[in-house]
């Protein structure tokens, strides 16, 4: 058998070719095309990790468009989510930003309203996220509807696995991605976090 990187992208089995037709669409998403890209497996679980992963990567590429249309840089957009309370901002220093770096990112949006100077995000940053976020879930949609009537049918099955998965500690409590974190949908209080608090790397 040929080396991975010498087999042909080949179609799905059966039991992937609903995950490989509404992951189709990968116009503009790099990631999600080059991961769609990539030879598929035989084992069952192998096919969910793959059009699992094709999925994710299709809502991340549009999640760095819709950042581009709702006016956050790259950095910003990390700021902006620990202002949110997604994470504290030193969980964010494996993303590789200077401490000089993020506070720049930082005055940028304080200068145009969207986090107070001690860190917390203001009601504008509220809501500027939330208008990031309810685009970034349009932008990813279009699998999600192709899926029709197999959409509650895919959350029945994978549901206990994304449960068995959180519960096992294998994941960290905090990450970048926010995951567990109830966001706030006002802004919080100034200065209920550390107002220096920067990523250390």
């Amino acid at each position: 058998m040929p080396p991975r990187s010498a087999r042909p992208a080949r179609r799905p089995s059966r039991r992937a070719d609903v995950a490989a037709d509404v992951a189709a669409d990968v116009a503009g998403r790099p990631l999600a095309a080059a991961n769609k890209d990539l030879y598929w497996p035989d084992e069952p679980h192998l096919v969910l990790w793959q059009a699992a992963t094709i999925l994710r990567e299709h809502r991340g590429d549009g999640h760095v468009a819709a950042a581009l249309a709702t006016g956050f840089g790259p950095c910003e957009l990390l700021v902006s989510f620990a202002a949110v309370g997604a994470a504290p901002a030193e969980v964010f220093a494996g993303r590789g930003w200077t401490p000089d770096e993020w506070d720049a990112a930082q005055a940028s949006l304080v200068d145009r309203g969207w986090v107070h100077p001690d860190g917390t995000a203001t009601d504008h940053g509220v809501k500027a996220r939330a208008d990031l976020e309810l685009l970034t879930s349009e932008l990813a949609a279009g699998p999600w509807r192709a899926l029709g009537t197999e959409v509650g049918r895919f959350v029945q099955l994978a549901g206990p696995l994304a449960g068995a998965i959180a519960a096992s500690g294998v994941l960290p409590r905090q990450s970048t991605l926010g995951l567990g974190t109830r966001v706030p949908v006002t802004s919080p209080p100034s200065g209920t976090r550390p107002a220096t608090s920067r990523p250390r790397v």
